[in-house]
């Protein structure tokens, strides 16, 4: 170091004003830190060193609270957990003035300073922000995060790259960032030679950009382009994100959705049933596998299903905090007054119905055939109408002496109702 202060005055130290020597010191002193390497530390040392930088970092001089971001950066992984618990760890939801002032000293080192708050998400308990410094530390970089990240979308180790998409998707919800978070998270999605990576990264494009807005073209594109890649996987969660991003788009990607349910059976995971309710009325198709994923042991699952259910009949979101099982049953009761209901809306009530013919509780089928009895009367297509009457004559075969009965009367009045209106 002192060679670089030799140097100096040999060019004419006193020549030079005050303040371009006070900015050549700091940038030799920038670049000496560079090219030195992290002194080795043994873990008491490493301790006793992180707690010295962390306070430093709470100075009230600018330049020292860098110094010592740089010194941290340089020591790297190693430190990180350290400076998790001396800095952040239980107070950091507390401590907000200080842990900002701290991580503010790293946004103002530059993007060199990604890595560390990257191993900051990897190392807390959660991902969200008001318990996770990294993630507070990438939003305060903005976009001078962006050279950063994209190195470490370079990085060797998979769950590098795999924690590194999820900053990026923090940035991607920030109007001033989306775009750059955008272009990382497409490149990632399309070339990334680890499945997982891509998946979470086509998962991220769904959630780019400000709540309620419009998803950037580009985004749009490529979800839609991926509908057809080669990996299965990243074909379903494109088009998980394809109608949480973009509900318009939503017949595009029903049928892999559909497809999904299908196979998934009873284990439904949260995104398809978000997938599902984002749908609309491209879900009526599934109607079938919708009911008889309705068997799923996970109760939030069933309970969101029903409601998906209850509004593809009545267009109407059936949201109710109630029990799945109480919800199906008021869905199917109400159903049977389909007169008022669009055509669509009538297919799906029939649907819905016949399909809960073969549910478990017995109180639901009887529900079911009441509410069959019902909308048969303003069903206007007799190929529609037909089966119902043939689904009712099944029922007769129900093994709960009620619900036989109830499909018994049922054949009767529609039977009966179809012999007067022959006579008229």
């Amino acid at each position: 170091m002192p060679v670089f202060f030799n140097v100096l005055g040999a060019v004419g130290w006193r020549r030079a004003s005050r303040a371009t020597c006070a900015s050549l010191s700091s940038l030799l002193v920038v670049l000496w830190m560079a090219v030195t390497p992290a002194p080795a530390l043994g873990e008491e040392g490493l301790s006793a060193r992180v707690d010295a930088l962390a306070a430093q970092l709470l100075g009230t001089n600018k330049l020292s609270r860098m110094d010592a971001a740089r010194e941290l950066i340089r020591i790297g992984k190693p430190g990180v957990r350290e400076l998790n618990q001396v800095l952040f760890g239980d107070l950091w939801k507390v401590m907000g003035a200080n842990a900002h002032l701290a991580l503010s000293a790293f946004a103002d080192v530059g993007p060199e300073s990604v890595p560390i708050m990257v191993e900051l998400i990897r190392g807390a308990d959660s991902f969200d922000f008001n318990f996770n410094p990294g993630v507070t530390g990438i939003l305060i970089l903005g976009t001078n995060a962006f050279p950063g990240l994209e190195k470490l979308l370079r990085d060797p180790d998979p769950e590098m790259r795999h924690v590194t998409i999820y900053a990026a998707r923090i940035l991607g919800m920030s109007p001033e960032t989306c775009a750059g978070a955008a272009r990382l998270l497409i490149g990632a999605a399309k070339d990334d030679i680890d499945v997982r990576v891509r998946c979470n990264a086509v998962f991220s494009l769904g959630a780019c950009g400000p709540p309620f807005s419009v998803v950037p073209g580009d985004v749009r594109k490529t979800l839609r382009q991926l509908l057809n890649d080669n990996v299965e996987s990243v074909r379903i969660t494109a088009a998980f994100s394809l109608v949480r991003a973009c509900p318009d788009c939503a017949g595009a990607a029903a049928p892999l959705i559909l497809k999904h349910i299908a196979a998934a059976g009873t284990n439904q995971t949260f995104e398809s049933v978000l997938a599902l309710e984002n749908l609309g009325t491209n879900a009526a198709a599934g109607i079938p596998e919708i009911i008889a994923a309705l068997d799923t042991p996970d109760s939030f699952v069933e309970n969101r299903l029903t409601n998906v259910l209850g509004c593809l009949a009545t267009g109407v979101p059936a949201e109710r905090y109630t029990t799945p099982k109480a919800l199906r049953k008021e869905i199917v009761t109400e159903l049977g007054n389909a007169a008022s209901l669009t055509k669509l809306h009538k297919e799906a009530v029939v649907a819905i119905l016949l399909a809960v013919l073969k549910d478990r509780d017995a109180g639901i089928r009887m529900a079911a055939v009441y509410a069959l009895r019902s909308a048969a009367a303003s069903i206007d297509d007799p190929k529609v109408a037909a089966t119902i009457v043939a689904k009712l004559k099944e029922a007769l075969a129900d093994p709960d002496e009620f619900a036989r009965n109830s499909a018994k009367r049922a054949l009767d009045e529609i039977q009966s109702a179809g012999a007067k209106l022959k006579q008229e």
